[in-house]
Protein backbone atom coordinates (compact mmCIF):
# COMPACT_ATOMS: atom_id res chain seq x y z
CA UNK A 1 0.00 0.00 0.00
CA UNK A 2 1.53 3.65 -0.81
CA UNK A 3 1.16 6.25 2.09
CA UNK A 4 -0.87 9.16 1.59
CA UNK A 5 0.92 11.99 2.27
CA UNK A 6 -1.93 14.31 3.53
CA UNK A 7 -2.24 11.26 6.25
CA UNK A 8 1.39 11.13 6.76
CA UNK A 9 1.65 15.07 7.33
CA UNK A 10 -1.65 14.80 9.50
CA UNK A 11 0.46 12.56 11.33
CA UNK A 12 3.31 14.27 11.40
CA UNK A 13 1.69 17.45 12.47
CA UNK A 14 -0.15 15.62 15.48
CA UNK A 15 2.78 14.03 16.73
CA UNK A 16 4.78 17.33 17.23
CA UNK A 17 1.83 19.30 18.14
CA UNK A 18 1.44 20.96 21.58
CA UNK A 19 -2.40 21.31 21.15
CA UNK A 20 -2.87 17.49 21.90
CA UNK A 21 -2.71 15.53 25.01
CA UNK A 22 -0.08 13.50 25.39
CA UNK A 23 -2.46 10.22 24.36
CA UNK A 24 -3.40 12.07 21.35
CA UNK A 25 0.15 12.56 20.53
CA UNK A 26 1.32 8.91 21.08
CA UNK A 27 -1.36 7.90 18.72
CA UNK A 28 0.02 9.88 16.02
CA UNK A 29 3.47 8.36 16.91
CA UNK A 30 2.04 4.93 16.74
CA UNK A 31 0.11 6.01 13.23
CA UNK A 32 3.87 7.06 11.69
CA UNK A 33 5.26 4.16 13.13
CA UNK A 34 2.65 1.63 11.46
CA UNK A 35 3.60 3.64 7.83
CA UNK A 36 7.30 3.44 8.28
CA UNK A 37 6.57 -0.37 8.93
CA UNK A 38 4.73 -0.64 5.64
CA UNK A 39 7.19 1.52 3.92
CA UNK A 40 5.39 1.50 1.12
CA UNK A 41 5.65 5.11 -0.65
CA UNK A 42 7.02 6.46 3.09
CA UNK A 43 9.91 7.49 1.75
CA UNK A 44 8.21 9.41 -1.65
CA UNK A 45 5.38 10.70 0.73
CA UNK A 46 7.32 12.58 2.54
CA UNK A 47 9.66 13.58 -0.61
CA UNK A 48 6.29 14.97 -2.24
CA UNK A 49 5.80 16.85 1.51
CA UNK A 50 9.33 18.47 1.35
CA UNK A 51 9.01 19.76 -2.57
CA UNK A 52 5.51 21.51 -1.52
CA UNK A 53 6.39 25.33 -2.20
CA UNK A 54 2.89 25.25 -0.18
CA UNK A 55 3.74 24.07 2.97
CA UNK A 56 5.24 26.32 5.89
CA UNK A 57 8.91 26.14 6.80
CA UNK A 58 8.41 24.79 10.12
CA UNK A 59 6.61 21.83 8.62
CA UNK A 60 8.87 20.97 5.97
CA UNK A 61 12.03 21.34 8.62
CA UNK A 62 9.51 18.38 10.19
CA UNK A 63 9.87 16.77 6.73
CA UNK A 64 13.38 16.97 6.87
CA UNK A 65 13.70 15.70 10.47
CA UNK A 66 11.59 12.54 10.01
CA UNK A 67 13.45 12.03 6.69
CA UNK A 68 16.33 12.29 8.89
CA UNK A 69 14.95 10.23 11.94
CA UNK A 70 13.38 6.90 9.39
CA UNK A 71 16.75 7.00 7.71
CA UNK A 72 19.02 7.32 10.98
CA UNK A 73 17.08 4.58 13.08
CA UNK A 74 17.13 1.66 10.24
CA UNK A 75 20.80 2.57 9.60
CA UNK A 76 23.07 2.60 12.36
CA UNK A 77 27.13 2.34 11.40
CA UNK A 78 27.74 -1.14 12.30
CA UNK A 79 25.06 -1.82 9.75
CA UNK A 80 22.39 -3.02 12.29
CA UNK A 81 19.13 -1.93 13.00
CA UNK A 82 18.31 0.83 15.71
CA UNK A 83 14.57 0.00 16.36
CA UNK A 84 13.97 -4.18 16.19
CA UNK A 85 10.55 -2.79 14.93
CA UNK A 86 11.55 -1.14 11.62
CA UNK A 87 12.74 -3.13 8.56
CA UNK A 88 16.99 -2.35 8.42
CA UNK A 89 18.09 -0.90 5.16
CA UNK A 90 19.33 -3.05 2.73
CA UNK A 91 22.90 -2.59 0.95
CA UNK A 92 21.30 -1.94 -2.04
CA UNK A 93 19.59 0.71 -0.52
CA UNK A 94 22.22 2.79 1.24
CA UNK A 95 23.56 4.59 -2.04
CA UNK A 96 20.09 5.72 -3.11
CA UNK A 97 18.81 7.15 -0.06
CA UNK A 98 22.47 8.90 0.51
CA UNK A 99 21.61 10.57 -2.86
CA UNK A 100 18.49 11.45 -1.95
CA UNK A 101 19.31 13.02 1.13
CA UNK A 102 22.08 15.04 -0.21
CA UNK A 103 20.19 16.17 -3.41
CA UNK A 104 17.73 17.68 -0.66
CA UNK A 105 20.50 18.99 1.26
CA UNK A 106 21.59 21.05 -1.92
CA UNK A 107 17.98 22.14 -2.67
CA UNK A 108 17.36 23.00 0.65
CA UNK A 109 16.44 26.85 1.37
CA UNK A 110 17.35 26.82 5.33
CA UNK A 111 19.83 25.97 7.72
CA UNK A 112 17.72 23.63 9.96
CA UNK A 113 16.40 21.74 7.11
CA UNK A 114 20.32 21.42 5.63
CA UNK A 115 21.21 20.59 9.32
CA UNK A 116 18.16 17.97 9.76
CA UNK A 117 19.10 16.40 6.54
CA UNK A 118 23.13 16.37 7.23
CA UNK A 119 23.14 12.79 7.96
Amino acid sequence: DEVDAQELLDALCGASSDTLSNEERAAQWQRLAAMKNEAGGYVQALEQLFASDELPEHVRELCALEFKNHVKERYTADGTCADASVRPIALDERAPLRARILQHVAAAPSAPIKAHLSV
